[in-house]
């Protein structure tokens, strides 16, 4: 069983493609912003000598946000702003790793690790001129790879 704590330094803003939730083109931005994680997992491997190779399968929490802007500067929204994030949470995890001991209690360690906090829909009304007072609902999905190489000393 193993237990981490890690930071991620995500803060991203991309142009969303197609159609915003009132049939216009977009002109707003999907937007992630993450800081610190935490995770669980149980690692299952085999072992040579002193190198061990292993599987890992686990729950993951993260304090990330997943967001939504349109300043609606195009389309037919008017002057309006629609600007809403929600936190995503608990997810889970999945990697495979090598792991190589130095000494007694001291191992390096390269590994892989995919987490996944699933699907959630956003939801928010707009604000200003236009669509003001109108409903709307965006729908996000944050997933993530991971690469870590790092050092581990065994109580």
């Amino acid at each position: 069983m193993e237990g981490e704590v890690g930071y991620l330094d995500i803060d991203e803003r991309k142009l969303q493609p197609g159609l915003d939730p009132f049939g216009d083109p977009y002109d707003a931005s999907g937007t992630v912003d993450s800081d610190w994680y935490a995770g669980l997992g149980i690692r299952v491997g085999y072992a040579l000598e002193r190198t061990l190779l292993y599987a890992k399968l686990g729950g993951v929490y993260s304090r990330a946000e997943v967001g939504f802007i349109d300043q609606c500067i195009t389309g037919s929204c008017g002057t309006g702003l629609i600007d809403i994030s929600q936190r995503v949470g608990w997810g889970y995890q999945l990697g495979a790793g090598l792991e190589y001991a130095l000494a007694e209690s001291w191992t390096v360690k390269a590994e892989y690790t995919y987490m996944d906090f699933g699907s959630t829909t956003i939801r928010g009304t707009a604000e200003g001129v236009g669509y003001a007072g109108r409903s709307f609902k965006v729908d996000a999905d944050l997933a993530l790879h991971s690469l870590k190489v790092g050092m581990n000393y065994r109580f």
